[in-house]
């Protein structure tokens, strides 16, 4: 069977919206839906401080832009640039 063939018949993953649905998807063999999945963080800390910056006009077109392919507002992006950032800097530690 070729790459494209699998493609074809491979499921197509649904939104779940309940938390029963969720727990019956991941009852089963998920290994096929990898390449669907994103990395993600959870960040539970409340957020009580806030942070102004000031950026030149196209750094924050392409942040915008990005967000916007991703389907997340752009603070959000900048807040996950900055955790990689601190992340990959603890590494070098």
């Amino acid at each position: 069977m070729h790459d494209k063939e699998v493609k074809n018949m491979k499921k197509k993953l649904t939104k779940l919206t309940t938390d029963k649905e969720s727990e019956n998807f991941l009852d089963q063999d998920i290994t096929e839906f990898m390449d669907d999945f994103k990395i993600t963080t959870f960040e539970f800390a409340p957020k009580t401080k806030s942070l102004t910056i000031q950026i030149s006009d196209p750094l924050l077109n392409n942040v915008q832009s990005f967000a916007k392919q991703e389907n997340v507002s752009f603070q959000k992006v900048v807040l996950q640039a900055l955790e990689e950032f601190i992340q990959n800097y603890k590494k070098k530690e």
